[in-house]
Formats: C-alpha cells, sequence, structure tokens
C-alpha cells in the first residue's frame, strides 16, 4: 500500500530444540524453488545486487580506512570482473530466495519455515547456494557448475561486503562490525 509492502503471517511460535543447519536448507531448496517459481508477476534480475552495490561503493569512498589497500584492491577488482556476470548470468528464470542460509529458516511445531522474503528475484541457483557451501563445502553438489558456483559465491561475498559498508554509518559502533566486513573480503577468491 501507497508503494510500501508488507506480510501477515501467522505466529509461529520457535522450537528452542532445534536449530536449523545449512544441510536443512539445502534438503529444502528444491521445493522452496519450487513454489517461489508459481509466484505469477515480474521478478528483476539479482534485484539485491543491483540495488545495492552502489551504495557500498559509495560507503567505501566515505570509509577508506575501513580495507587495507590490498583488501580494497580486491574487492574493486572482484567488482569490476563480476558486474559482466551479475548483469547476463545465464540463468535468469530460476526464482532465487536471493538470502538463504540457516538463519532464514524457523525451527516450530517440528517443521522448518523459510522466511525473510524481500530479496527474492530471477538468477542462476548458484547465487542461493552460496552461503551455504562457505557453511558446507558440498551444499548443493550437482546442482549447478563449478564455474557458475565460484562466480556467485564470488559475487556474494562482494554483495554482502559492500552491503556491511553501506550500513556502517548506522552499526560501525560495533567494535566487530568492520571486521565482518574484510571477512567476506577474504571470501572472495584471488
Amino acid at each position: 500500500r501507497d508503494g510500501l509492502a508488507m506480510t501477515f503471517t501467522e505466529w509461529a511460535p520457535p522450537d528452542p530444540d532445534r536449530t536449523p543447519e545449512a544441510t536443512g536448507c539445502v534438503a529444502m531448496l528444491p521445493g522452496l524453488h519450487a513454489a517461489l517459481a508459481t509466484y505469477p508477476g515480474e521478478l528483476p534480475l539479482l534485484a539485491a545486487v543491483h540495488g545495492d552495490i552502489p551504495y557500498g561503493l559509495a560507503a567505501l569512498e566515505r570509509h577508506p580506512d575501513v580495507l587495507s589497500a590490498q583488501e580494497r584492491d580486491r574487492l574493486l577488482a572482484a567488482h569490476d570482473r563480476l558486474t559482466p556476470f551479475a548483469a547476463a548470468p545465464g540463468d535468469t528464470t530460476t526464482v532465487l530466495h536471493g538470502d538463504l542460509h540457516p538463519g532464514n529458516l524457523h525451527a516450530t511445531g517440528g517443521e522448518l519455515r523459510w522466511l525473510d522474503f524481500e530479496d527474492v528475484c530471477r538468477g542462476p541457483v548458484g547465487y542461493d547456494l552460496a552461503l551455504l557451501r562457505w557453511m558446507d563445502p558440498t551444499a548443493g553438489d550437482g546442482w549447478a557448475d563449478a564455474e557458475q558456483l565460484a562466480l556467485c559465491s564470488d559475487l556474494r561475498a562482494v554483495y554482502l561486503a559492500l552491503c556491511l559498508l553501506a550500513f556502517r554509518d548506522v552499526f560501525g559502533d560495533d567494535p566487530e562490525w568492520d571486521g565482518y566486513i574484510r571477512w567476506f573480503v577474504g571470501r572472495i577468491s584471488s
């Protein structure tokens, strides 16, 4: 309404004895992709990547001291290398969750439920697998070729490092914040 989207759901009390893991995400991913594919509207290509990265690049200019010169060069070189892939990743028909990780599974009533759908978009399945593969290097083996997975992993790392930079003005007082940014830069392949 008035340009704002809201989601209303039924309260589902958390199950304190169950913690979602990467294997649960992988097992549930085909069902999630199948359900998302039924969405009747148009969805953008890698929406968060294209929408948020410019904010991170601007924040990097405001905070040049967050990264060492080597880290900054690595991040910017990866951004330049991955821009064509992000614009034309090949698979543009798969409907992705866009932010797939165990923190976006809610354990309740003996089952796991997906949440956090604001990054739903179209793109290569490797993009949904990227975070999971940092937790479990075999997650989703056989679902995407190795080159696509490597590109998606790097794109995800660039995106997350730049997102954290973009939010630094708000959350930068957290003593761990800059370390998180550097951690994601460290995930980018050389």
